[in-house]
C-alpha cells in the first residue's frame, strides 16, 4: 500500500523560486486593492451594518438571512465583503508558505511576507471593532489605512522578491532619494486626510451614523493643500530625475504616478462640485489605492540589491538583454 503525500502536498515541499514568490505577491496586491473597493461598495451602497454583528452576521447566523433593519441586499454586499476578506487571508498564507519554500532560504523576504497574515487578522479584528462601535468614524479610518499599509507590504514584497542579496545601492542622488521618501510621506498623509473627509460628508455606511462635527468645508482644503504639496514635490522629482540621468525605469515609476495623480484630483474635483456622488467616492477609493501602490514602486525603483550568487552561463542573447537592461537602470547615482 502507498504511503506517497498527496501532490498537493508534494508541491508545498519543492523548493520554491522568484517567479513564484512575485505572482503571490501580485495577488497579494490585487486582493488588497480588491477589498478596499468592495469596502467602499459596503459603505456607499449604506450597508456597513447589513450584518450588524460580528462574526456571525445576524441573529446568531453566520450567513445573511435573518431579520434586521436592512435589506437583503445589504446583508449580502456586506457578507461579500467579509468573504473577500477570507481570500485576502488565503493569499497572505500563500505568500508565506512560498516564502517559506525558496531556495535559498531568504529570511528578509520571510520577514516581510509574515507581515501581510499578521496585519489581515488585526484588520480583520478592527473591523469587529467597526461594526459593534456602529461604525464609528474614527474606527472606520484606521480600518482603511491599514488596508492601505497592506497594500504597501505586498509591493515591499514584490520589489524585495525580485532584487538579490547584495549590498544596498542607490540609483539616484540622495537628494532625490530623500525626495522620494517624503512622497511616500506626504501619500500617506493625504490619505489620513482623506479619510477625515469621508468622516464629516454624507457616506457614514448606515444611516442615522454619527459623523465628526468638523467643518467639511476646512477638512476637505486640508487635504486638498496636500495634494497640491504631493504634485508640486512629484514634480521638482520629475524634473530632478531627468537633469541627473536617473535610470529609465526609474523615470518611467515617475511618469506613472504622475498619470495616476492626475487622474485622482480629477475625480477629487468632480467629486467635490457634484457634491460627492457615491460612484464618484469609489473611484476615488480605487485611485488611493493606485497612488499608493505607484508611489511605493517608484522608492523601490530608487535603489537595488545586486546578486551576490554566481550567475550560471547563459546565451548571447541573453547576456546582451541583461546588459541592456542593466544601462537602463543603473547610471552612476552621484554623490
Amino acid at each position: 500500500m502507498s504511503t506517497s503525500p498527496p501532490p498537493w502536498l508534494r508541491r508545498l515541499r519543492e523548493p520554491a523560486g522568484t517567479p513564484l514568490m512575485r505572482m503571490a505577491a501580485i495577488g497579494a496586491i490585487v486582493s488588497n486593492a480588491g477589498i478596499v473597493v468592495t469596502g467602499g461598495a459596503v459603505r456607499l451602497s449604506n450597508s456597513g451594518l447589513g450584518c450588524p454583528t460580528w462574526p456571525d452576521c445576524t441573529d446568531g447566523r453566520l450567513l445573511p438571512g435573518g431579520a434586521n433593519t436592512h435589506g437583503p441586499l445589504n446583508q449580502g454586499i456586506e457578507f461579500g465583503n467579509r468573504l473577500l476578506g477570507v481570500l485576502v487571508l488565503l493569499t497572505a498564507i500563500a505568500c508565506v508558505l512560498v516564502a517559506w519554500r525558496l531556495t535559498p532560504r531568504r529570511r528578509d523576504v520571510l520577514a516581510i511576507a509574515w507581515l501581510l497574515p499578521i496585519g489581515i487578522i488585526a484588520q480583520a479584528i478592527l473591523g469587529g471593532i467597526t461594526v459593534r462601535e456602529k461604525l464609528n468614524p474614527l474606527v472606520v479610518a484606521p480600518h482603511f489605512l491599514l488596508s492601505m499599509v497592506l497594500v504597501y507590504v505586498a509591493v515591499w514584497l514584490h520589489e524585495r522578491a525580485g532584487e538579490g542579496d547584495g549590498e544596498l545601492q542607490r540609483l539616484v542622488r540622495r537628494e532625490i532619494q530623500l525626495g522620494v521618501r517624503l512622497l511616500v510621506v506626504v501619500v500617506a498623509a493625504i490619505e489620513v486626510a482623506g479619510t477625515l473627509v469621508t468622516a464629516t460628508g454624507p457616506h457614514a455606511g448606515n444611516r442615522g451614523t454619527r459623523r465628526l462635527g468638523w467643518d467639511p468645508r476646512v477638512v476637505t482644503q486640508f487635504h486638498a493643500d496636500l495634494v497640491f504639496l504631493y504634485v508640486g514635490l512629484l514634480v521638482a522629482l520629475m524634473l530632478g530625475l531627468r537633469a541627473t540621468g536617473a535610470p529609465a525605469r526609474t523615470r518611467q515609476r515617475a511618469r506613472v504616478v504622475a498619470v495616476v495623480v492626475a487622474l485622482q484630483a480629477t475625480v477629487g474635483y468632480v467629486q467635490y462640485f457634484t457634491h460627492v456622488p457615491a460612484v464618484l467616492v469609489g473611484v476615488h477609493m480605487f485611485g488611493a489605492t493606485l497612488a499608493t501602490i505607484t508611489t511605493a514602486r517608484l522608492f523601490f525603483a530608487t535603489r537595488e540589491r545586486l546578486s551576490t550568487a554566481p550567475q550560471p552561463e547563459t546565451a548571447d542573447w541573453t547576456h546582451a538583454w541583461a546588459d541592456a537592461g542593466a544601462r537602463g537602470r543603473r547610471r552612476p547615482p552621484g554623490p
